[in-house]
């Protein structure tokens, strides 16, 4: 468990890192995922981050069919 949330903050940053390095001209639409391993959301499987730029997606664990939308934006632009 230590070991996913230090690879979970690392990609954080990288990911922080690299959107304030990319164009603030860009602009869309973006969501993180959190993957599940079962449909009632009970089970933790990985997490997926969204980039606004090719290349940016970010993502740790693992990647099933049961998942939820957060930290949403309209832009990439805060």
């Amino acid at each position: 468990m230590k070991k996913t949330v230090k690879k979970l903050v690392l990609a954080t940053v990288l990911v922080a890192a690299a959107m304030t390095l990319s164009s603030k001209s860009e602009a869309a639409k973006f969501c993180d995922y959190e993957y599940y391993y079962d449909a009632a959301h009970t089970q933790y499987a990985g997490y997926c981050n969204r980039a606004c730029y090719a290349g940016g997606n970010v993502c740790i664990g693992e990647v099933t069919e049961y998942y939820a939308l957060v930290n949403c934006s309209s832009s990439c632009n805060p």
